[in-house]
């Protein structure tokens, strides 16, 4: 994978970016927009970086963790659903639509079907909506939020993609900061994702300031999961050291960063086509209709996806069925899992006491 390269061309509209961006946060800082806290608790999870970082990954690791302390229906998720057609609150369900709720909530309460999903663009009106539906809920966890700042959060934790420092990155337009670099000082904790060497040199160079708390993650892809009824049918295609032995895929992905899924697929598998898509992409008939040729026409076993364009892909399951689609969990886990677990208890003991 090439390595992301900033576009200095472009810092005088990243400049112009900033100035707004400084002026917004100094009108809350300095009280001339407001901020409250929510009906429940609120535990924020967000970057400044525009997608990449594993947000959706690092949601389901909190909310697991406070679920084993608090208890499953104890906690609940509040994304702003982003892609979907409405803004309004809504429940996210089984049988809920990526174009009403977005893809990574849907995804998110696939793999939690326990846990209380919702969608709201307003987060303080979301959070209202969810206490009253749901009152036995202690805790909100917020994907993606660290911007919204009409919400004043009880905790809040910013990630820091080890792969992409933001001391080497730039404001959009120029690079892939969607935030000034000293907003990350507004969250409480942070979380270095992606950590695959050097540990030490990674915190060196993530940019957060030292002696707050950071907890490191690394990310991995799962095993292929059938997605089709034709890959529920027939063995999953393993992945093959030998270049002769892999299996002749096409790799489909609408995500931040799909050279990074693509790579990483391509140490198991040949793969006859890449399909790269913005994020959140919104599959066409005719795109279907390509993967389905090449199907036919090229000698592949099949389609490989991500797990989160798999939610996209519920409108065309019929088309699709008849063939393998498959598709890779992203998981992300504590480096050091029990000083991790500790910083949780204490996060939310402390939060507790306040009230």
């Amino acid at each position: 994978m090439k390595p992301y390269r900033p576009r200095p061309s472009l810092a005088p509209l990243a400049a112009l970016h900033a100035l707004v961006l400084h002026v917004r946060h100094a009108a809350f800082d300095w009280g001339l927009l407001r901020s409250q806290r929510a009906a429940i608790r609120t535990w924020v999870v967000g970057n400044i970086t525009v997608g990449g970082t594993g947000k959706s990954p690092h949601v389901r690791l909190i909310v697991k963790e406070l679920e084993s302390m608090l208890g499953v229906g104890k906690v609940g998720i509040l994304s702003r659903g982003y892609g979907r057609e409405g803004a309004g609150f809504e429940w996210v369900s089984l049988a809920s639509s990526p174009a009403s709720v977005g893809d990574e909530p849907l995804m998110l309460k696939r793999q939690m079907p326990a846990t209380p999903v919702a969608v709201c663009a307003d987060r303080v009106a979301g959070v209202s909506n969810m206490k009253a539906d749901r009152p036995e809920l202690e805790w909100v966890v917020l994907d993606d939020a660290l911007q919204h700042r009409r919400l004043r959060a009880d905790t809040s934790t910013v990630l820091l993609d080890a792969t992409q420092p933001i001391t080497k990155d730039r404001l959009i337009p120029a690079g892939r900061l969607r935030d000034v670099r000293s907003a990350i000082k507004r969250a409480d904790s942070a979380l270095l994702t992606r950590v695959s060497g050097n540990e030490e040199q990674a915190r060196a160079e993530c940019g957060w300031p030292d002696g707050r708390p950071i907890w490191a993650t690394t990310m991995r892809e799962g095993g292929l999961q059938p997605w089709s009824q034709a890959a529920l049918d027939r063995p999953v295609p393993s992945p093959r050291a030998a270049a002769s032995e892999r299996a002749r895929v096409v790799a489909v992905a609408g995500i931040a960063r799909p050279e990074r899924f693509m790579d990483a697929l391509a140490h198991g598998y040949q793969i006859v086509r890449r399909e790269a898509y913005p994020d959140h992409h919104s599959f066409s008939q005719t795109e279907v209709k390509q993967w389905l040729a090449a199907y036919d026409t090229d000698g592949i076993v099949g389609i490989i996806t991500t797990e989160k364009d798999a939610t996209r892909l519920e409108p065309f399951r019929y088309r699709l069925n008849r063939i393998p689609v498959y598709y890779v969990p992203l998981i992300a886990e504590w480096i050091d899992a029990e000083g991790a677990r500790s910083w949780i208890r204490e996060t939310v003991a402390r939060n507790v006491a306040k009230k």
